[in-house]
Parts: structure tokens; sequence; C-alpha cells
């Protein structure tokens, strides 16, 4: 069992077969780097050997679900999104959050694996900060998401 928030969720009896990715935007790289880290970590930690985690580097969040679909492609048995978007003065915000949502969760229904959507759509940098680097880091949440929702599709 993991823990995420106040809820415990089931992961799989036997995570050694399993391969995961993780894609994160290079752009406002410190906070992606760090939630890439953390997630890599809970992934190892809940028994995933660290040769079967790939992190793949997108040059920005838009770019996020191209290369999802491409480590689904390579086989992954899910993987994490992660990125962050900060709200300007137009509407490029809104439309970046919502396509990019879309995107992930329509490959996830294609390939038939779960894709946790860590891409976060923040109202300024210090909110990314809170949600990226430190105990509120969202990276380990990813990882939890993959793994519980592997165990779900497992049973």
């Amino acid at each position: 069992m993991l823990e995420g928030g106040n809820i415990q969720f089931k992961v799989p009896a036997d995570t050694g077969g399993l391969r995961f990715a993780v894609v994160r935007s290079t752009y406002h790289g410190e906070m992606t780097g760090s939630m890439a880290d953390a997630c890599v970590e809970e992934l190892v930690n809940a028994g995933v050997p660290r040769e079967s985690v790939c992190v793949y580097e997108a040059p920005g969040a838009w770019e996020i679900p191209l290369f999802v679909q491409r480590a689904l492609d390579d086989g992954f048995d899910g993987v994490a999104a992660l990125g962050v978007i900060v709200k300007g003065e137009t509407y490029h915000f809104d439309m970046m959050a919502n396509e990019i949502a879309r995107a992930l969760m329509d490959l996830s229904l294609s390939y038939k694996k779960p894709v946790a959507l860590e891409v976060l759509a923040v109202h300024d940098l210090e909110h990314a900060r809170v949600r990226t680097i430190g105990t509120h880091n969202k990276g380990p949440e990813a990882a939890v998401a993959l793994l519980a929702a592997v165990a779900g599709l497992r049973e």
C-alpha cells in the first residue's frame, strides 16, 4: 500500500516487470526536474527497478503529449506527465492547460494505459514552487497514481 494524501492505494504485487516513463517539460526546469526526481524515487521505492524508469524531456508543456505518445509507443506500462504552466494576461494559459489535459486523456484511453497528469496550471511561480519543490511535490503523487492505476487495471 502507498499513501497519497489521506488515501491508501494498492500497488501491484510484483513491480519488477513494469516499465514507466516520466515526461517532463524542461521549461521551468528546476521545478519539473524536482518533480521528475521525486517521481522516479517513489517508483523505485515501490519496487520498480531504476533501469525500468525512463525520463523523457520535452522542451515545453505543449510538447508533453507528443513525448507521452512516444513513451507509450516505446511500450511503457504508464507515463507520468510533469510540467508547469503559469497564468499570464492572455487566454493562452487556459488553452494550453485544457488542450494538454485533453490530449493526455485521449492518449491514456487510446493506449489503455495510465497517464498521470501533473502538468500544473498555476496562478504564479510561488504556487508552482510549493507544488514542485519540498513537501508538497506532486512528483510522488504521479508515481502513486500510476502504480494504483496499473494495480486496478490488473484486477
